[in-house]
């Protein structure tokens, strides 16, 4: 299969063992709705695209692990081949094993791909609001580290994700936002010529990196909803009915 273009991270492709990508709407098949989700549009075309993408990071013999994602904090710990067949509810993976691709579906969530290089260990998170602040990012490090990571090793990158100047969330979920993570107080914001509450959910999810210990961290700086002509945006879709769908992110050991 052809393979489909990717954006990749300065800091991941450091790490000789392991190779990435962050897709966006472009790619084969539909040319501009390279959509990779298992509930949303047509499923025949997302299920070649979710092979063009594995192809293209995994290579063909690879695995494409996936989850259920529910916004939760749960990990998946993929420990055999079996294991990366299934498709368990969680919001995040982690692996030791090569020949296993970890996938992540998103549209203005944040997709986080995580590699300590040392130990050849890898993991991949979803993190939405709900996620970020009850800590997925904790959970998914002390996921790794129990396969054998070491967080000083770690090294972690955000994909495209939705901005602080478009992610509006208003009074009351800023309210619970705070109530749930005191720390994410610093990262609501009322916008000039606006009147209710914004969320900066990349830096939010940056500072946690950097907080549970982790020194090498990229932010690919592109906004899904200022640019939904690159990337699926849930919030675009239903602010202007364009076009719906997930990109995905994945990660591999070589």
């Amino acid at each position: 299969m052809i393979p489909a273009p990717f954006e990749t991270a300065k800091n991941l492709s450091k790490t000789a063992s392991v190779k990435h990508g962050f897709f966006g709407r472009i790619g084969h098949g539909e040319t501009d709705n390279f959509n990779c989700s298992l509930t949303i549009g047509k499923q025949e075309q997302a299920k070649i695209n979710r092979k063009i993408a594995k192809n293209t990071i995994g290579g063909d013999g690879a695995i494409l692990a996936s989850v259920k994602q529910t916004h939760s904090v749960d990990v998946f710990s993929i420990l055999t081949l079996d294991d990366a067949k299934k498709q368990p509810e969680a919001d995040a993976l982690v692996t030791s094993l090569s020949g296993v691709t970890l996938s992540i579906i998103t549209a203005d969530c944040a997709p986080i791909l995580f590699v300590d290089g040392n130990a050849k260990i890898i993991g991949a998170a979803h993190a939405g609001w709900q996620s970020a602040v009850n800590g997925i990012i904790k959970n998914t490090l002390d996921a790794m580290e129990n396969l054998g990571a070491n967080k000083q090793n770690i090294s972690a990158a955000i994909g495209p994700s939705i901005s602080g100047t478009a992610y509006e969330i208003g009074n009351i979920r800023a309210n619970e936002i705070i109530a749930i993570n005191k720390t994410a107080k610093n990262f609501i914001f009322i916008p000039k010529n606006s009147t209710r509450e914004h969320l900066n959910l990349p830096a939010f999810v940056a500072f946690d990196l950097k907080q549970q210990g982790i020194k090498n961290i990229e932010l690919l700086d592109e906004c899904t909803y200022q640019n939904s002509s690159k990337y699926f945006s849930h919030r675009h879709f239903t602010k202007h009915q364009s076009v719906q769908g997930r990109q995905i992110s994945l990660i591999s050991l070589k």
